[in-house]
C-alpha cells in the first residue's frame, strides 16, 4: 500500500471532499425553508436585540443579557451579524448553521487522525456525525445555532490542546482557555470538555494509565487543567443563574429527584437506540413529569450498568473511552436539572454521539479482525458495511431535514410519531393559524390544553387570536350565533378580554338580544373606562331599549373625552329630539 506523502495528502482530500459532499447533499435543501415558530421568533425575527446591529447597546446586551434562559454572549453576536446581513431572510441564517456544521465534520476528522493516526477510523466517526439524522436538529433549526457553535470552539479546544500536549506552552494553553471560554459562551454544553480531555489523556494520546504500570501518574494531568475547571466553574454558575431567574429550571416540587433519575436513564438508552434506528424523530418529547415509566427505568438503569461493566471488563482503551465520553457529555442535558419541557432532545446528541461513534468505528474494526475477518475481502466487507450505513443515515437525514421545512411540516411530523404531545399541538395551532385555517386551529389549541391544563399560558396567547379570527369571519358572513359561542369561549379563559366582550355584545344586538349586550359592555368599559368604542355601542343599545337617560350620561362622558366626536354628536342630537333624561 502507497504511504508516500502524496498518496496520504490525496486520501485526505478525498475524505474532507467526501464529507463536504454529503453534508451540503443533504442540508442544502434548507436554502428554502423558513422560519419556524419555535423558538426562531424569540432569537432572530421578534428580538430586537440583534436586529439593532453591532453597536456598544448591543454589545453590552449580549453580554448582560439572561434572556431565554441563557447566558451565551457568542451565539448572540453571530445573530446579530447574520441579521445584518440578510435581515429576515431565513436563507443566510440557515447556511450559516450548514457551514459550521461542515467545519465541524472535518475538525472532528482532523482531530482523531492527529491523535489516533487511524485514517479510515476516523473518516468514519467524522462521517456519522456529518450524516447521522439525530443532528438535523442542530443543524436546520435557526434558532439552534448555539449548539454548532459551541461545538467549533469544543473541536478548536481539542485542536489546541493536541496542539499544547506535544510542545507545553504558556502561549498554547491559553490558547486552549480562550477557545473553551468562547464556546462556553456559546454555549454551556462545553462544562464536560475539560474532562473529556481527561479521558483522551487515557486513550489515545495514552499520558496516562490506570492502576499498577508504568504509565505517568494521573495527577499532574488534572492539575494541569485546573485552570479550565475553574472556568467550568464560574460558567455552570452564570448558567444556573440565568436558568432560574428566567423560570426555565423546573422546581425540584414539580420534577420528584427520582423521576428525574428514572427519565434520564430512559432518555440515555433512547438516544442510543435512535443512534442505531433514527426512526419517529420529533422536535419535542414532552416530559412524563411525576409520570415516569418504573418499568422501563429499571431496565433502562440495568441496560447501562451492564453496558458499563462490560465495557470497564474489556479492558479495551477505545470502547471505554467512547463509552465515557458519552455518558460524561450526556450529564448537563440528561435531565437531572430539569430545563424546559423535553424529556429528551435529538439536539442534545451533537457532541455526545462522537463517544458512540468512536466506539462503533474502533470496536467494529476490532471486531473484524477478532473474528479474523481482517483479510482483503473482509476488510472490502466492512468497507461496504460503513458505505450502507452512511448512505442509509444519509437518505434518513434528508429526510428528517425536509419536515424542518416550516412550522406546518414540523409539528405535523411530531404530532405523527409522538402521542400526548401538548407543545406540538400548540406549534401546530400556531402554524395553522398562520395559514387562516382557525377552526382547525382552535382544535389543536384546546387538545394542547386537554393534555396539559398547566400550559394555558403559553397556549392562549394564540388560542385567542384564532377565536377571534375566526369569530370575525363568521361575523362577516352574518353568522352571529357562532361568533357569539366563540367569544363565549375567550372569555371563559380570559374574563376581562376587551375584544371578546365588546363583539360578543355586537354580535348579541345583531340578533336583538339588547337586553344580553348591556352587561358586556358594561363590564368593557369597567375594565377600559376611557374605551368610547364601547360606550357608544352602549349608547346606541340603550336607545334601542328606549333607555334614554342612560345613553345621554355615557353620550356626555364620550364628548367629555373626545369633543370633537362625530359619532357621539350626531347620538346626542338625536338623543335630544327623544326628550331630556
Amino acid at each position: 500500500m502507497d504511504h508516500t506523502p502524496n498518496s496520504i495528502m490525496s486520501r485526505n482530500s478525498i475524505i474532507v471532499l467526501a464529507l463536504l459532499l454529503l453534508v451540503v447533499s443533504i442540508y442544502g435543501q434548507v436554502a428554502s425553508h423558513e422560519f419556524v415558530n419555535y423558538d426562531d421568533g424569540t432569537y432572530i425575527t421578534a428580538n430586537r436585540d440583534i436586529q439593532e446591529g453591532f453597536s456598544a447597546k448591543s454589545l453590552a446586551w449580549a453580554f448582560t443579557s439572561t434572556y431565554t434562559g441563557n447566558w451565551h454572549p457568542v451565539t448572540w453576536l453571530t445573530h446579530v451579524f447574520d441579521y445584518g446581513v440578510y435581515g429576515e431572510n431565513p436563507r443566510g441564517h440557515h447556511l450559516t448553521n450548514v457551514v459550521i456544521h461542515a467545519v465541524n465534520s472535518l475538525l472532528l476528522f482532523w482531530i482523531l487522525l492527529q491523535a489516533t493516526g487511524a485514517t479510515w477510523r476516523s473518516a468514519f466517526v467524522a462521517a456519522l456525525f456529518a450524516v447521522h439524522p439525530l443532528h438535523v436538529e442542530s443543524v436546520a433549526w435557526a434558532a439552534e445555532r448555539k449548539d454548532v457553535l459551541s461545538a467549533f470552539f469544543w473541536m478548536l479546544t481539542m485542536l489546541g490542546y493536541l496542539r499544547y500536549i506535544k510542545a507545553p506552552s504558556t502561549g498554547r494553553y491559553a490558547l486552549v482557555a480562550l477557545f473553551l471560554s468562547l464556546g462556553l459562551m456559546s454555549k454551556p454544553m462545553l462544562v464536560t470538555l475539560p474532562l473529556v480531555l481527561l479521558v483522551m489523556d487515557y486513550w489515545p494520546l495514552k499520558r496516562i494509565g490506570m492502576g499498577q504500570g508504568s504509565n505517568p501518574s494521573i495527577r499532574p494531568v488534572i492539575i494541569e487543567k485546573l485552570p479550565l475547571f475553574a472556568l467550568i466553574i464560574v460558567s455552570s454558575l452564570v448558567t444556573f443563574y440565568a436558568q432560574k431567574v428566567s423560570g426555565a429550571v423546573a422546581d425540584l416540587e414539580m420534577v420528584y429527584p427520582s423521576m428525574r433519575v428514572a427519565n434520564a436513564a430512559i432518555s440515555a438508552v433512547s438516544y442510543i437506540w435512535k443512534t442505531l434506528w433514527p426512526t419517529g424523530l420529533a422536535v419535542i418529547y414532552p416530559h412524563p413529569g411525576n409520570a415516569v415509566p418504573v418499568l422501563p427505568a429499571l431496565l433502562s438503569v440495568l441496560f447501562l450498568v451492564t453496558v458499563t461493566v462490560f465495557v470497564i471488563r474489556s479492558g479495551k482503551r477505545h470502547l471505554i473511552v467512547g463509552w465515557a465520553w458519552f455518558l460524561v457529555t450526556l450529564l448537563p442535558v440528561i435531565g437531572l436539572v430539569q430545563v424546559g419541557r423535553q424529556a429528551m432532545a435529538d439536539r442534545y446528541t451533537y457532541i455526545p454521539h462522537i463517544g458512540l461513534f468512536i466506539l462503533i468505528s474502533w470496536g467494529g474494526a476490532e471486531l473484524f479482525r477478532d473474528h479474523r475477518l481482517g483479510s482483503r475481502s473482509g476488510k472490502t466487507i466492512g468497507a461496504a458495511g460503513a458505505l450502507c450505513a452512511i448512505l442509509a443515515l444519509s437518505f434518513a437525514a434528508w429526510n428528517q431535514t425536509g419536515y424542518w421545512k416550516n412550522s406546518y411540516t414540523l409539528f405535523e411530523q411530531a404530532l405523527r410519531v409522538t402521542k400526548n404531545n401538548y407543545v406540538a399541538h400548540d406549534g401546530f395551532g400556531d402554524a395553522l393559524l398562520e395559514r387562516g385555517r382557525y377552526a382547525e386551529a382552535i382544535t389543536h389549541y384546546n387538545e394542547a390544553l386537554r393534555i396539559n391544563p398547566d400550559y394555558a399560558d403559553r397556549v392562549l396567547v394564540n388560542y385567542v387570536e384564532a377565536n377571534s379570527k375566526l369569530a370575525g369571519s363568521l361575523m362577516k358572513s352574518g353568522k352571529y350565533a357562532e361568533a357569539a359561542l366563540l367569544y363565549a369561549d375567550i372569555l371563559n379563559v380570559r374574563p376581562n378580554d376587551i375584544g371578546a366582550l365588546n363583539n360578543k355584545a355586537i354580535a348579541m344586538a345583531q340578533q336583538d338580544r339588547f337586553e344580553e349586550a348591556v352587561p358586556l359592555l358594561l363590564k368593557s368599559i369597567e375594565v377600559k373606562p376611557n374605551d368610547i368604542g364601547a360606550r357608544l355601542n352602549l349608547c346606541l343599545i340603550f336607545e334601542q331599549l328606549g333607555r334614554i337617560g342612560e345613553a345621554h350620561a355615557h353620550v356626555t362622558k364620550i364628548l367629555e373625552m373626545s369633543p370633537d366626536n362625530s359619532d357621539a354628536r350626531e347620538l346626542m342630537r338625536r338623543l335630544s329630539t327623544k326628550g331630556k333624561p
